[in-house]
C-alpha cells in the first residue's frame, strides 16, 4: 500500500508555526505564518544543532498551526479572570487551532529494525526527521524520533486526524496515537548535554503528500466514520442556541466594522462566521464572510496569493471545521466590530472636520450607540 503523492513543488509549499516557551505554557510565545519549507525546518530543527538543556522543561515546543482568538478555557481562563485580563484570546487547545499543512509523527522507543523500516517508508518523500529530547537517555532504550511530512493543502483538525491515521497504518511502525490531535504540541530538536552525541537530523527530498488522496484512503481503509443523523436532543439544543443568538440585522450592522489586519485575525473572523452559519438563512453568512475577507487588510504575503485555494476566502470557509460554539463565536464577532468602531470614533474625535465629526466618525458613533450603548456611554463620559 502506497501513500498518494501530489504534483506540488516544494518551492510552493508554505507552513504555519506557533511556538511555546515550554510544554507547560499554553499561551504562545511567538507565531510565524507562510513559512517556506527551509524556514520551517530551520525553526524546528536548525542545521546549527539542537537546543541543549539539562532541564527538559526549558525546551521550546510548537504546533504547526496558527491559533485563532476564541474563549479561553481551563486554568488559562481562571488565570485571566483572576488577573482581570480578557477571557478571549489564543491558547493551545482544540478550540484554538485552525489548519495545518504538515503531519507530525512521533516514534518513542522503536527498535533499530523499526527505524530502518520507517526510513524505507519515507523514501521518495520530502520530510524532516530528528531525534527527540530523550533519544540517547540510558534509562530510555530504543530510538526516539519525530518526523514532519508535507501536505499539498491545509487541513482542518478532523482532516488532520484522518490523514495522520492513514500514514500510521501504511508505515506500519509504532507511532504515538496522540499525535493525531492537531493541538498536540511537539518539542523542537533538543537534547540533554550528557547524550548530545546521540542526536541526529535528516532532511529527505522528494514528493509532497496528496491531501485529497489521504482522505480518500481514509474512507477505503474504514478510518473515516460515516456521518449520522443528529439525535433529537441535539436538534432541541440547537433550537435553544438559535434563540440565544443575535438577530441577523444586528450581525449585518456589525459587518462594516468587521475588519482583520493579518492572517490570524482574518482566520478568526472566518472561523467565527462559519460557526454561526447553520443558525441563519442559507448563504447569508457565507456572503458576509466573503465581504469580511474582501474588506480586511491583506498585509500578509500569503493572503495576496489569491491563486492558491488554501488562502482563498471561499475555499477556507467551506473547508474549515470550527471548534468554537456559535454563541462564543458571535461574542468574538461583535467584540471585533465594537473594537473597530471604538477605534474609529476615538480617532475621529481627535481630528474633527470643521469642528464636527467626520462621516466615518458619525457612523461609528451611531453603531456604538445602538448596539454597544454601555461602551458608547463610557467613551462619551471620558470625553
Amino acid at each position: 500500500m502506497k501513500l498518494p503523492i501530489s504534483g506540488m513543488k516544494i518551492a510552493d509549499f508554505r507552513a504555519d508555526l506557533t511556538l511555546f516557551r515550554n510544554k507547560y505554557t499554553p499561551r504562545p510565545s511567538a507565531e510565524a505564518e507562510g513559512l517556506s519549507w527551509n524556514a520551517f525546518c530551520e525553526t524546528v530543527a536548525p542545521i546549527s544543532g539542537p537546543q541543549v538543556r539539562s532541564d527538559k522543561t526549558r525546551v521550546t515546543y510548537y504546533i504547526a498551526s496558527q491559533l485563532q482568538d476564541a474563549p479561553l478555557v481551563g486554568k488559562t481562563l481562571e488565570s485571566a479572570i483572576a488577573n482581570g485580563q480578557p477571557t478571549v484570546g489564543k491558547q493551545r487547545s482544540s478550540g484554538h487551532v485552525t489548519t495545518t499543512t504538515t503531519l507530525v509523527l512521533d516514534c518513542d522507543g522503536i527498535t533499530d529494525a523499526e527505524l530502518a523500516q520507517l526510513r524505507e517508508a519515507l523514501t521518495g518523500f520530502s520530510y524532516l526527521m530528528y531525534s527527540t529530547y530523550s533519544h540517547g537517555d540510558p534509562d530510555k532504550p530504543g530510538n526516539r524520533v519525530r518526523v514532519v511530512l508535507l501536505l499539498d493543502r491545509a487541513v482542518n483538525r478532523d482532516e488532520y486526524a484522518l490523514s495522520h491515521q492513514v500514514v500510521c497504518k501504511v508505515f506500519g511502525v509504532p507511532i504515538d496515537a496522540t499525535g493525531k490531535h492537531l493541538e498536540q504540541q511537539q518539542g523542537v530538536w533538543a537534547t540533554h548535554p550528557e547524550w548530545k552525541s546521540a542526536t541526529f537530523r535528516h532532511l529527505g527530498t522528494g514528493s509532497i503528500l496528496s491531501t485529497a488522496g489521504l482522505l480518500k484512503m481514509a474512507e477505503t481503509l474504514g478510518i473515516a466514520k460515516p456521518r449520522t443523523r443528529r439525535p433529537i436532543a441535539a436538534d432541541f439544543n440547537n433550537d435553544l442556541i438559535a434563540l440565544a443568538l443575535p438577530d441577523l440585522e444586528r450581525l449585518q450592522a456589525a459587518l462594516p466594522w468587521l475588519k482583520a489586519i493579518g492572517y490570524s485575525a482574518w482566520m478568526t473572523g472566518i472561523t467565527a462566521l462559519k460557526a454561526i452559519e447553520p443558525y441563519y438563512p442559507d448563504a447569508v453568512i457565507k456572503a458576509m464572510a466573503l465581504q469580511f475577507a474582501a474588506t480586511s487588510a491583506p498585509d500578509s504575503k500569503r493572503m495576496q496569493r489569491s491563486d492558491d485555494p488554501n488562502y482563498n476566502a471561499e475555499t477556507v470557509f467551506d473547508r474549515i471545521a470550527p471548534q468554537i460554539d456559535a454563541i462564543a463565536a458571535t461574542g468574538v464577532l461583535l467584540g471585533m466590530a465594537m473594537d473597530q468602531a471604538l477605534q474609529t470614533l476615538k480617532a475621529a474625535l481627535l481630528v474633527p472636520v470643521d469642528g464636527h465629526l467626520s462621516l466615518i466618525g458619525k457612523s461609528a458613533a451611531i453603531y456604538l450607540k445602538h448596539h454597544h450603548p454601555k461602551c458608547f456611554a463610557e467613551l462619551m463620559r471620558d470625553e
